[in-house]
Protein backbone atom coordinates (compact mmCIF):
# COMPACT_ATOMS: atom_id res chain seq x y z
CA UNK A 1 0.00 0.00 0.00
CA UNK A 2 2.87 2.32 0.80
CA UNK A 3 4.18 1.73 -2.72
CA UNK A 4 0.84 2.75 -4.17
CA UNK A 5 0.70 5.89 -2.04
CA UNK A 6 4.23 6.72 -3.12
CA UNK A 7 3.13 6.90 -6.75
CA UNK A 8 0.11 9.12 -6.07
CA UNK A 9 1.92 11.57 -3.86
CA UNK A 10 1.49 15.16 -5.07
CA UNK A 11 4.50 16.83 -6.63
CA UNK A 12 6.65 19.04 -4.49
CA UNK A 13 6.33 22.80 -4.75
CA UNK A 14 9.66 22.90 -6.60
CA UNK A 15 8.42 20.31 -9.10
CA UNK A 16 5.14 22.17 -9.53
CA UNK A 17 6.96 25.45 -10.17
CA UNK A 18 9.24 23.74 -12.74
CA UNK A 19 6.27 22.14 -14.45
CA UNK A 20 4.37 25.41 -14.55
CA UNK A 21 7.42 27.21 -15.93
CA UNK A 22 7.96 24.69 -18.74
CA UNK A 23 4.24 24.70 -19.58
CA UNK A 24 4.29 28.48 -19.84
CA UNK A 25 7.40 28.32 -22.00
CA UNK A 26 5.79 25.73 -24.27
CA UNK A 27 2.63 27.87 -24.50
CA UNK A 28 4.74 30.92 -25.25
CA UNK A 29 6.48 29.08 -28.07
CA UNK A 30 3.17 28.04 -29.58
CA UNK A 31 1.83 31.55 -29.42
CA UNK A 32 4.80 33.48 -30.79
CA UNK A 33 3.86 35.74 -33.66
CA UNK A 34 5.76 36.20 -36.86
CA UNK A 35 7.56 39.46 -37.52
CA UNK A 36 6.02 42.19 -39.64
CA UNK A 37 6.70 42.49 -43.34
CA UNK A 38 8.98 45.45 -42.70
CA UNK A 39 10.94 43.58 -40.02
CA UNK A 40 11.24 40.57 -42.34
CA UNK A 41 12.76 42.78 -45.04
CA UNK A 42 15.22 44.05 -42.44
CA UNK A 43 16.15 40.47 -41.47
CA UNK A 44 16.57 39.49 -45.11
CA UNK A 45 18.80 42.48 -45.71
CA UNK A 46 20.90 41.53 -42.69
CA UNK A 47 21.27 38.02 -44.09
CA UNK A 48 22.32 39.10 -47.60
CA UNK A 49 24.54 42.07 -46.79
CA UNK A 50 26.04 41.14 -43.41
CA UNK A 51 25.83 37.41 -42.77
CA UNK A 52 26.52 36.11 -46.29
CA UNK A 53 29.59 38.32 -46.95
CA UNK A 54 30.93 37.30 -43.55
CA UNK A 55 31.05 33.73 -44.89
CA UNK A 56 32.20 34.58 -48.41
CA UNK A 57 28.87 34.80 -50.30
CA UNK A 58 27.98 37.88 -52.38
CA UNK A 59 25.05 39.10 -54.45
CA UNK A 60 27.23 40.83 -57.05
CA UNK A 61 29.79 39.27 -59.36
CA UNK A 62 32.25 42.11 -58.80
CA UNK A 63 32.14 41.62 -55.01
CA UNK A 64 32.53 37.87 -55.34
CA UNK A 65 35.55 38.28 -57.64
CA UNK A 66 37.08 41.06 -55.53
CA UNK A 67 36.90 39.02 -52.33
CA UNK A 68 37.55 35.58 -53.93
CA UNK A 69 34.14 34.50 -52.72
CA UNK A 70 30.99 32.85 -54.05
CA UNK A 71 28.26 34.47 -56.11
CA UNK A 72 24.72 33.77 -54.85
CA UNK A 73 22.81 32.08 -57.69
CA UNK A 74 19.09 32.77 -58.34
CA UNK A 75 18.04 29.34 -57.06
CA UNK A 76 19.98 29.98 -53.85
CA UNK A 77 18.13 33.27 -53.41
CA UNK A 78 14.82 31.44 -53.82
CA UNK A 79 15.82 28.87 -51.21
CA UNK A 80 16.95 31.53 -48.73
CA UNK A 81 13.87 33.74 -49.01
CA UNK A 82 11.44 30.84 -48.54
CA UNK A 83 13.41 29.36 -45.64
CA UNK A 84 13.87 32.65 -43.77
CA UNK A 85 10.29 33.78 -44.44
CA UNK A 86 8.87 30.55 -43.02
CA UNK A 87 10.98 30.84 -39.85
CA UNK A 88 10.63 34.55 -39.04
CA UNK A 89 7.16 35.18 -40.45
CA UNK A 90 6.00 31.93 -38.78
CA UNK A 91 4.49 30.47 -41.95
CA UNK A 92 3.97 26.72 -41.84
CA UNK A 93 5.68 25.39 -44.97
CA UNK A 94 6.79 22.28 -46.84
CA UNK A 95 9.85 23.54 -48.74
CA UNK A 96 10.92 21.03 -51.39
CA UNK A 97 14.24 21.59 -53.16
CA UNK A 98 14.91 19.68 -56.39
CA UNK A 99 18.07 21.09 -57.96
CA UNK A 100 20.88 19.48 -59.96
CA UNK A 101 24.04 18.54 -58.11
CA UNK A 102 26.95 20.86 -57.43
CA UNK A 103 25.27 24.25 -57.83
CA UNK A 104 25.09 25.24 -54.17
CA UNK A 105 21.72 24.06 -52.82
CA UNK A 106 23.24 22.30 -49.80
CA UNK A 107 25.52 25.26 -49.10
CA UNK A 108 22.65 27.74 -49.04
CA UNK A 109 20.43 25.61 -46.80
CA UNK A 110 23.38 25.21 -44.42
CA UNK A 111 24.05 28.96 -44.41
CA UNK A 112 20.38 29.75 -43.72
CA UNK A 113 20.31 27.17 -40.94
CA UNK A 114 23.28 28.78 -39.22
CA UNK A 115 21.67 32.21 -39.62
CA UNK A 116 18.36 31.26 -38.03
CA UNK A 117 20.23 29.41 -35.26
CA UNK A 118 22.10 32.60 -34.36
CA UNK A 119 19.30 35.17 -34.84
CA UNK A 120 15.96 33.46 -34.11
CA UNK A 121 16.07 34.15 -30.39
CA UNK A 122 17.21 37.72 -31.01
CA UNK A 123 14.08 38.54 -33.05
CA UNK A 124 11.53 36.07 -31.61
CA UNK A 125 12.52 35.98 -27.93
CA UNK A 126 12.64 32.17 -27.60
CA UNK A 127 15.20 29.47 -28.53
CA UNK A 128 14.97 27.57 -31.80
CA UNK A 129 15.17 23.78 -32.23
CA UNK A 130 16.46 22.44 -35.55
CA UNK A 131 16.68 18.78 -36.61
CA UNK A 132 18.70 17.41 -39.52
CA UNK A 133 17.94 13.86 -40.65
CA UNK A 134 20.49 11.58 -42.30
CA UNK A 135 18.82 9.14 -44.70
CA UNK A 136 21.17 6.13 -44.68
CA UNK A 137 23.42 4.52 -42.09
CA UNK A 138 27.00 5.85 -42.25
CA UNK A 139 25.93 8.53 -44.73
CA UNK A 140 28.27 11.53 -44.69
CA UNK A 141 26.37 14.13 -42.67
CA UNK A 142 27.28 17.01 -44.95
CA UNK A 143 24.27 19.17 -44.15
CA UNK A 144 24.77 18.98 -40.38
CA UNK A 145 28.52 19.56 -40.60
CA UNK A 146 28.23 22.53 -42.96
CA UNK A 147 25.48 24.15 -40.95
CA UNK A 148 27.43 23.92 -37.71
CA UNK A 149 30.61 25.03 -39.48
CA UNK A 150 28.99 28.40 -40.26
CA UNK A 151 27.75 28.96 -36.68
CA UNK A 152 29.84 31.39 -34.69
CA UNK A 153 31.64 29.27 -32.07
CA UNK A 154 30.93 31.91 -29.43
CA UNK A 155 27.26 30.89 -29.51
CA UNK A 156 28.00 27.23 -28.71
CA UNK A 157 27.89 26.07 -25.10
CA UNK A 158 30.92 24.01 -24.04
CA UNK A 159 28.54 21.41 -22.60
CA UNK A 160 26.47 21.24 -25.77
CA UNK A 161 29.13 20.57 -28.41
CA UNK A 162 29.07 16.98 -29.70
CA UNK A 163 29.26 15.28 -33.07
CA UNK A 164 25.47 14.98 -33.25
CA UNK A 165 24.29 18.02 -31.31
CA UNK A 166 25.13 21.71 -30.99
CA UNK A 167 23.48 23.77 -28.25
CA UNK A 168 23.84 27.48 -27.67
CA UNK A 169 24.32 29.10 -24.29
CA UNK A 170 20.68 30.31 -24.43
CA UNK A 171 19.20 26.94 -25.37
CA UNK A 172 19.10 26.95 -29.20
CA UNK A 173 19.73 23.45 -30.55
CA UNK A 174 20.58 21.70 -33.79
CA UNK A 175 20.52 17.89 -33.71
CA UNK A 176 21.43 15.13 -36.13
CA UNK A 177 19.23 12.03 -36.35
CA UNK A 178 19.01 8.93 -38.55
CA UNK A 179 15.88 7.53 -40.20
CA UNK A 180 17.31 4.41 -41.83
CA UNK A 181 15.65 1.02 -41.38
CA UNK A 182 18.18 -0.33 -38.88
CA UNK A 183 17.44 2.44 -36.36
CA UNK A 184 15.59 0.83 -33.45
CA UNK A 185 13.46 3.29 -31.53
CA UNK A 186 14.42 6.95 -31.68
CA UNK A 187 15.35 9.87 -29.51
CA UNK A 188 13.24 11.99 -31.89
CA UNK A 189 9.98 11.08 -30.17
CA UNK A 190 9.16 13.51 -27.40
CA UNK A 191 11.04 16.37 -29.05
CA UNK A 192 9.55 19.43 -30.72
CA UNK A 193 11.28 21.14 -33.64
CA UNK A 194 10.87 24.51 -35.32
CA UNK A 195 12.83 23.42 -38.43
CA UNK A 196 13.14 19.93 -39.90
CA UNK A 197 15.66 19.26 -42.67
CA UNK A 198 15.62 15.97 -44.56
CA UNK A 199 18.74 15.74 -46.68
CA UNK A 200 18.81 13.29 -49.64
CA UNK A 201 15.05 13.13 -49.22
CA UNK A 202 14.56 10.36 -51.78
CA UNK A 203 16.47 8.00 -49.45
CA UNK A 204 15.67 6.74 -45.98
CA UNK A 205 12.56 5.24 -44.44
CA UNK A 206 9.46 7.27 -45.35
CA UNK A 207 7.23 5.35 -42.93
CA UNK A 208 9.62 6.00 -40.05
CA UNK A 209 9.86 9.68 -40.97
CA UNK A 210 6.09 10.10 -41.19
CA UNK A 211 5.46 8.22 -37.96
CA UNK A 212 8.22 9.63 -35.76
CA UNK A 213 9.47 12.88 -37.24
CA UNK A 214 6.62 14.87 -38.76
CA UNK A 215 4.54 14.90 -35.52
CA UNK A 216 7.42 16.71 -33.76
CA UNK A 217 6.43 19.85 -35.68
CA UNK A 218 2.69 19.75 -34.97
CA UNK A 219 2.84 22.65 -32.48
CA UNK A 220 5.22 24.79 -34.58
CA UNK A 221 4.95 26.98 -37.64
CA UNK A 222 8.20 26.53 -39.48
CA UNK A 223 9.62 24.78 -42.54
CA UNK A 224 9.93 21.09 -43.25
CA UNK A 225 12.70 21.11 -45.84
CA UNK A 226 13.28 18.23 -48.26
CA UNK A 227 16.48 18.37 -50.32
CA UNK A 228 17.37 16.29 -53.36
CA UNK A 229 17.38 16.15 -57.16
CA UNK A 230 15.65 13.11 -58.66
CA UNK A 231 14.98 9.51 -57.61
CA UNK A 232 14.74 5.94 -58.88
CA UNK A 233 11.43 5.14 -57.23
CA UNK A 234 8.21 6.72 -56.03
CA UNK A 235 8.55 8.13 -52.53
CA UNK A 236 7.38 11.04 -50.35
CA UNK A 237 9.97 13.28 -51.97
CA UNK A 238 8.59 12.43 -55.42
CA UNK A 239 5.06 13.26 -54.21
CA UNK A 240 6.16 16.63 -52.82
CA UNK A 241 7.90 17.54 -56.09
CA UNK A 242 4.83 16.52 -58.07
CA UNK A 243 2.61 18.69 -55.84
CA UNK A 244 4.64 21.80 -56.63
CA UNK A 245 3.56 25.20 -55.26
CA UNK A 246 0.30 25.06 -53.36
CA UNK A 247 -1.54 26.56 -50.39
CA UNK A 248 -4.02 24.75 -48.17
CA UNK A 249 -6.57 27.34 -47.04
CA UNK A 250 -8.03 25.04 -44.36
CA UNK A 251 -4.74 24.43 -42.57
CA UNK A 252 -2.99 27.62 -43.75
CA UNK A 253 -0.06 25.51 -44.89
CA UNK A 254 2.27 26.52 -47.69
CA UNK A 255 3.85 24.14 -50.22
CA UNK A 256 6.86 25.62 -52.02
CA UNK A 257 8.92 23.93 -54.71
CA UNK A 258 12.33 25.25 -55.78
CA UNK A 259 13.22 23.19 -58.85
CA UNK A 260 16.10 23.83 -61.24
CA UNK A 261 17.39 21.12 -63.59
CA UNK A 262 20.42 21.56 -65.83
CA UNK A 263 18.12 22.86 -68.56
CA UNK A 264 17.20 25.80 -66.32
CA UNK A 265 20.61 26.24 -64.70
CA UNK A 266 22.74 26.16 -67.85
CA UNK A 267 21.39 29.38 -69.48
CA UNK A 268 21.85 31.22 -66.17
CA UNK A 269 25.40 29.91 -65.83
CA UNK A 270 26.16 30.92 -69.43
CA UNK A 271 24.99 34.48 -68.78
CA UNK A 272 27.05 34.69 -65.62
CA UNK A 273 30.09 33.27 -67.42
CA UNK A 274 29.73 35.91 -70.14
CA UNK A 275 29.71 38.54 -67.37
CA UNK A 276 33.04 37.28 -66.06
CA UNK A 277 32.11 34.64 -63.47
CA UNK A 278 34.71 31.99 -64.25
CA UNK A 279 33.27 29.46 -61.80
CA UNK A 280 30.06 29.41 -63.85
CA UNK A 281 32.02 28.55 -67.00
CA UNK A 282 33.87 25.83 -65.12
CA UNK A 283 30.60 24.31 -63.91
CA UNK A 284 29.23 24.18 -67.48
CA UNK A 285 32.38 22.52 -68.81
CA UNK A 286 32.50 19.97 -66.01
CA UNK A 287 28.83 19.04 -66.27
CA UNK A 288 28.93 18.85 -70.08
CA UNK A 289 31.94 16.55 -69.85
CA UNK A 290 30.18 14.41 -67.23
CA UNK A 291 27.13 14.04 -69.48
CA UNK A 292 29.31 13.23 -72.47
CA UNK A 293 31.27 10.59 -70.58
CA UNK A 294 28.33 8.95 -68.79
CA UNK A 295 25.72 9.56 -71.47
CA UNK A 296 22.61 11.72 -71.46
CA UNK A 297 20.37 8.68 -70.91
CA UNK A 298 22.46 7.30 -68.06
CA UNK A 299 20.31 6.78 -64.95
CA UNK A 300 22.63 8.77 -62.69
CA UNK A 301 22.77 11.64 -65.20
CA UNK A 302 18.98 11.71 -65.45
CA UNK A 303 18.62 11.73 -61.66
CA UNK A 304 21.51 13.96 -60.58
CA UNK A 305 21.72 16.44 -63.47
CA UNK A 306 18.22 16.54 -64.97
CA UNK A 307 16.44 15.78 -61.66
CA UNK A 308 14.39 13.03 -63.28
CA UNK A 309 12.35 10.43 -61.43
CA UNK A 310 13.25 7.19 -63.19
CA UNK A 311 10.25 5.20 -62.01
CA UNK A 312 9.93 2.50 -64.63
CA UNK A 313 12.65 -0.08 -65.09
CA UNK A 314 11.43 -1.39 -68.41
CA UNK A 315 12.68 -1.28 -71.95
CA UNK A 316 15.94 0.59 -72.47
CA UNK A 317 15.85 1.65 -76.14
CA UNK A 318 13.18 2.53 -78.66
CA UNK A 319 13.13 1.64 -82.33
CA UNK A 320 13.29 5.33 -83.23
CA UNK A 321 16.49 5.74 -81.22
CA UNK A 322 18.10 2.82 -83.02
CA UNK A 323 16.98 4.09 -86.43
CA UNK A 324 18.92 7.30 -85.84
CA UNK A 325 22.08 5.17 -85.92
CA UNK A 326 21.19 3.35 -89.13
CA UNK A 327 23.08 3.68 -92.40
CA UNK A 328 22.52 1.57 -95.51
CA UNK A 329 25.75 -0.33 -95.09
CA UNK A 330 29.18 -0.06 -93.51
CA UNK A 331 32.29 -0.94 -95.50
CA UNK A 332 35.38 -2.92 -94.76
CA UNK A 333 38.17 -3.07 -97.36
CA UNK A 334 40.87 -5.67 -96.57
CA UNK A 335 43.18 -3.92 -99.03
CA UNK A 336 43.09 -0.67 -97.07
CA UNK A 337 43.34 -2.47 -93.77
CA UNK A 338 42.25 -0.93 -90.50
CA UNK A 339 41.76 -2.28 -87.03
CA UNK A 340 38.79 -4.46 -86.14
CA UNK A 341 37.29 -5.66 -82.87
CA UNK A 342 34.94 -8.55 -82.23
CA UNK A 343 32.60 -9.32 -79.35
CA UNK A 344 31.41 -12.92 -78.99
CA UNK A 345 28.48 -14.14 -76.90
CA UNK A 346 28.83 -17.91 -76.64
CA UNK A 347 26.00 -20.37 -76.03
CA UNK A 348 26.15 -24.16 -75.78
CA UNK A 349 22.49 -25.15 -75.74
CA UNK A 350 19.31 -23.11 -76.31
CA UNK A 351 20.62 -19.64 -77.18
CA UNK A 352 22.52 -18.45 -80.23
CA UNK A 353 26.22 -17.75 -80.44
CA UNK A 354 26.63 -14.29 -81.96
CA UNK A 355 29.73 -12.36 -82.97
CA UNK A 356 29.67 -8.61 -83.66
CA UNK A 357 32.51 -7.08 -85.70
CA UNK A 358 33.25 -3.35 -85.29
CA UNK A 359 35.95 -1.00 -86.56
CA UNK A 360 37.66 1.79 -84.64
CA UNK A 361 35.30 4.41 -86.12
CA UNK A 362 32.20 2.97 -84.39
CA UNK A 363 30.92 1.16 -87.49
CA UNK A 364 29.34 -2.24 -86.99
CA UNK A 365 30.85 -4.15 -89.91
CA UNK A 366 29.13 -7.49 -89.49
CA UNK A 367 26.94 -9.68 -87.31
CA UNK A 368 27.86 -13.37 -87.55
CA UNK A 369 25.56 -16.13 -86.35
CA UNK A 370 27.96 -18.87 -85.30
CA UNK A 371 25.35 -21.21 -83.79
CA UNK A 372 21.59 -21.07 -84.13
CA UNK A 373 19.29 -21.47 -81.17
CA UNK A 374 18.25 -24.92 -79.98
CA UNK A 375 21.28 -26.53 -81.59
CA UNK A 376 24.14 -28.18 -79.75
CA UNK A 377 27.77 -27.47 -80.62
CA UNK A 378 30.97 -27.78 -78.61
CA UNK A 379 32.78 -24.56 -77.81
CA UNK A 380 35.88 -25.56 -79.78
CA UNK A 381 33.77 -26.47 -82.79
CA UNK A 382 32.02 -23.09 -82.65
CA UNK A 383 35.24 -21.10 -82.35
CA UNK A 384 36.86 -22.94 -85.24
CA UNK A 385 33.78 -22.26 -87.34
CA UNK A 386 33.93 -18.58 -86.37
CA UNK A 387 37.60 -18.43 -87.34
CA UNK A 388 36.82 -19.99 -90.71
CA UNK A 389 34.11 -17.39 -91.40
CA UNK A 390 36.41 -14.53 -90.37
CA UNK A 391 39.18 -15.84 -92.63
CA UNK A 392 36.72 -16.10 -95.50
CA UNK A 393 35.58 -12.53 -95.04
CA UNK A 394 39.06 -11.09 -94.64
CA UNK A 395 38.74 -10.08 -90.98
CA UNK A 396 41.23 -12.30 -89.16
CA UNK A 397 44.44 -10.41 -89.95
CA UNK A 398 42.90 -7.13 -88.86
CA UNK A 399 41.62 -8.02 -85.41
CA UNK A 400 43.26 -6.01 -82.70
CA UNK A 401 41.32 -7.73 -79.90
CA UNK A 402 38.43 -10.13 -79.37
CA UNK A 403 36.20 -10.06 -76.30
CA UNK A 404 34.32 -13.18 -75.32
CA UNK A 405 31.58 -13.86 -72.77
CA UNK A 406 33.12 -16.52 -70.57
CA UNK A 407 30.37 -16.56 -67.91
CA UNK A 408 29.61 -20.14 -66.94
CA UNK A 409 32.00 -21.58 -69.53
CA UNK A 410 35.32 -21.37 -67.76
CA UNK A 411 37.42 -18.43 -68.88
CA UNK A 412 40.60 -20.44 -69.32
CA UNK A 413 39.18 -22.92 -71.81
CA UNK A 414 37.54 -20.35 -74.07
CA UNK A 415 40.56 -18.08 -74.07
CA UNK A 416 42.91 -20.97 -74.90
CA UNK A 417 40.76 -22.06 -77.83
CA UNK A 418 40.58 -18.54 -79.25
CA UNK A 419 44.30 -17.95 -78.73
CA UNK A 420 44.96 -21.07 -80.78
CA UNK A 421 42.82 -19.84 -83.67
CA UNK A 422 43.21 -16.03 -83.68
CA UNK A 423 46.40 -13.98 -83.66
CA UNK A 424 45.28 -11.07 -81.44
CA UNK A 425 44.48 -10.21 -77.84
CA UNK A 426 41.71 -12.34 -76.32
CA UNK A 427 39.82 -10.64 -73.49
CA UNK A 428 37.46 -12.76 -71.35
CA UNK A 429 34.29 -11.05 -70.04
CA UNK A 430 32.90 -12.66 -66.91
CA UNK A 431 29.62 -10.89 -66.26
CA UNK A 432 29.52 -9.80 -62.64
CA UNK A 433 26.63 -7.54 -61.61
CA UNK A 434 28.79 -4.43 -61.87
CA UNK A 435 30.45 -5.36 -65.17
CA UNK A 436 27.16 -6.17 -66.86
CA UNK A 437 25.63 -2.92 -65.58
CA UNK A 438 28.58 -0.86 -66.75
CA UNK A 439 29.00 -2.26 -70.27
CA UNK A 440 25.27 -2.37 -71.01
CA UNK A 441 24.85 1.24 -69.87
CA UNK A 442 27.71 2.22 -72.16
CA UNK A 443 26.21 0.27 -75.07
CA UNK A 444 22.82 1.92 -74.54
CA UNK A 445 24.44 5.33 -74.52
CA UNK A 446 26.24 4.56 -77.81
CA UNK A 447 22.79 4.41 -79.45
CA UNK A 448 20.82 7.00 -77.49
CA UNK A 449 23.46 9.72 -77.08
CA UNK A 450 22.59 13.24 -78.18
CA UNK A 451 26.16 13.67 -79.43
CA UNK A 452 26.02 12.46 -83.04
CA UNK A 453 29.79 12.02 -83.28
CA UNK A 454 29.64 9.42 -80.48
CA UNK A 455 26.86 7.30 -81.97
CA UNK A 456 27.44 3.86 -83.41
CA UNK A 457 26.66 3.29 -87.11
CA UNK A 458 24.45 0.29 -87.83
CA UNK A 459 24.10 -1.32 -91.30
CA UNK A 460 20.35 -1.31 -91.88
CA UNK A 461 20.54 -3.57 -94.97
CA UNK A 462 22.30 -6.35 -93.13
CA UNK A 463 20.11 -9.48 -92.87
CA UNK A 464 20.49 -9.53 -89.08
CA UNK A 465 19.77 -5.82 -88.51
CA UNK A 466 16.09 -6.41 -87.74
CA UNK A 467 16.98 -9.08 -85.20
CA UNK A 468 19.45 -6.71 -83.55
CA UNK A 469 16.74 -4.03 -83.32
CA UNK A 470 14.16 -6.46 -81.98
CA UNK A 471 16.39 -7.69 -79.16
CA UNK A 472 17.38 -4.20 -78.02
CA UNK A 473 13.79 -2.91 -78.13
CA UNK A 474 12.63 -5.88 -76.04
CA UNK A 475 15.55 -5.83 -73.61
CA UNK A 476 14.44 -5.03 -70.07
CA UNK A 477 16.20 -3.22 -67.26
CA UNK A 478 15.65 -4.54 -63.74
CA UNK A 479 16.81 -3.23 -60.39
CA UNK A 480 18.74 -5.73 -58.30
CA UNK A 481 17.60 -6.30 -54.68
CA UNK A 482 20.66 -4.54 -53.25
CA UNK A 483 19.89 -1.57 -55.58
CA UNK A 484 23.56 -0.93 -56.34
CA UNK A 485 23.44 -2.01 -59.97
CA UNK A 486 20.80 -2.57 -62.62
CA UNK A 487 20.70 -5.77 -64.60
CA UNK A 488 19.53 -6.35 -68.16
CA UNK A 489 17.80 -9.38 -69.65
CA UNK A 490 15.44 -10.53 -72.36
CA UNK A 491 11.76 -10.69 -71.38
CA UNK A 492 10.54 -14.01 -70.08
CA UNK A 493 8.88 -16.24 -72.64
CA UNK A 494 9.55 -18.27 -75.73
CA UNK A 495 11.61 -16.85 -78.59
CA UNK A 496 13.07 -14.03 -76.49
CA UNK A 497 16.84 -13.68 -76.58
CA UNK A 498 19.54 -11.11 -75.86
CA UNK A 499 22.51 -12.62 -77.72
CA UNK A 500 22.89 -9.70 -80.14
CA UNK A 501 22.72 -7.31 -77.18
CA UNK A 502 25.43 -9.12 -75.21
CA UNK A 503 27.72 -9.45 -78.23
CA UNK A 504 27.34 -5.75 -79.06
CA UNK A 505 27.85 -4.64 -75.44
CA UNK A 506 31.13 -6.60 -75.36
CA UNK A 507 32.51 -5.23 -78.62
CA UNK A 508 31.55 -1.64 -77.79
CA UNK A 509 33.28 -1.86 -74.42
CA UNK A 510 36.28 -3.64 -75.95
CA UNK A 511 36.70 -1.02 -78.66
CA UNK A 512 36.55 1.80 -76.06
CA UNK A 513 39.14 0.15 -73.82
CA UNK A 514 41.49 -0.97 -76.57
CA UNK A 515 41.22 2.39 -78.31
CA UNK A 516 42.62 4.04 -75.23
CA UNK A 517 45.38 1.41 -74.91
CA UNK A 518 46.68 1.13 -78.44
CA UNK A 519 47.81 3.83 -80.84
CA UNK A 520 45.30 3.08 -83.54
CA UNK A 521 46.94 5.47 -86.00
CA UNK A 522 49.81 3.05 -86.47
CA UNK A 523 49.51 -0.31 -88.16
CA UNK A 524 50.50 -3.49 -86.38
CA UNK A 525 53.87 -4.87 -87.46
CA UNK A 526 52.34 -8.08 -88.73
CA UNK A 527 49.64 -6.35 -90.79
CA UNK A 528 49.27 -8.16 -94.14
CA UNK A 529 46.44 -6.56 -96.08
CA UNK A 530 44.65 -8.90 -98.45
CA UNK A 531 44.83 -7.72 -102.09
CA UNK A 532 41.46 -6.90 -103.65
CA UNK A 533 40.56 -8.92 -106.76
CA UNK A 534 40.07 -5.83 -108.94
CA UNK A 535 40.96 -2.14 -108.47
CA UNK A 536 38.56 0.13 -106.59
CA UNK A 537 36.65 -2.69 -104.99
CA UNK A 538 35.25 -2.96 -101.53
CA UNK A 539 33.64 -5.84 -99.70
CA UNK A 540 30.15 -6.03 -98.30
CA UNK A 541 28.92 -9.33 -96.98
CA UNK A 542 25.19 -8.92 -97.08
CA UNK A 543 24.03 -6.77 -100.00
CA UNK A 544 22.43 -9.44 -102.17
CA UNK A 545 18.89 -8.69 -103.38
CA UNK A 546 17.43 -11.69 -101.54
CA UNK A 547 19.89 -11.60 -98.63
CA UNK A 548 20.79 -15.24 -99.29
CA UNK A 549 24.51 -14.76 -99.84
CA UNK A 550 26.79 -13.27 -97.22
CA UNK A 551 29.76 -12.66 -99.54
CA UNK A 552 29.41 -10.38 -102.51
CA UNK A 553 31.98 -8.21 -104.27
CA UNK A 554 30.70 -4.87 -105.51
CA UNK A 555 32.63 -2.79 -108.05
CA UNK A 556 32.76 0.93 -107.47
CA UNK A 557 33.20 1.91 -111.12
Amino acid sequence: MRLQNHFIMPASKEQQRAKKYYESQAKKKREIQGVSREKFEEILEKFYFEYCPKHGFYRSISEAKKNSGYFIYPWQTEIAENYIRSVFRQQSMDLTISIMRQVGKTEMVALCTAFVFEYFQHYMGVPIAIAVFAPVKKTATIMFKRSTMYIDRRYISPDGDTKERKESIKGDTIDLFGIYDETKGSTVEGNTFDVIIRDEAHLGNDAKFNDEVEPTQFTKRGPLIRIGNGAKAKCDYYASVMRGDDYDTDTQHNYKLVRYTYRECRPVLEQLADRGLTTARTRIQKVDNYIKQKGSKNIDVLKNIYCKFVLEYGNVLTEDQIKKCAVEFTDFDPKKGGHLFMGVDIATLHDRTIATVMDKDRNVIDWIVVKERDTVAHTREQMEHLHHMCEERGYSKHFLAIGVDSTGLGAGGVVEILEETFDCDIIPYHFSSQLKHDIYESAIESVSTDFIENRVKLPSLHPHYDKFVEEWVNLERHELPEKKFDTFRAPKGMDKFDDFCASYAIVWDLRAKEYSYYDLNQDKDDFKPIPAPVPYVHYTHYLTPDHTSENQTVSLH
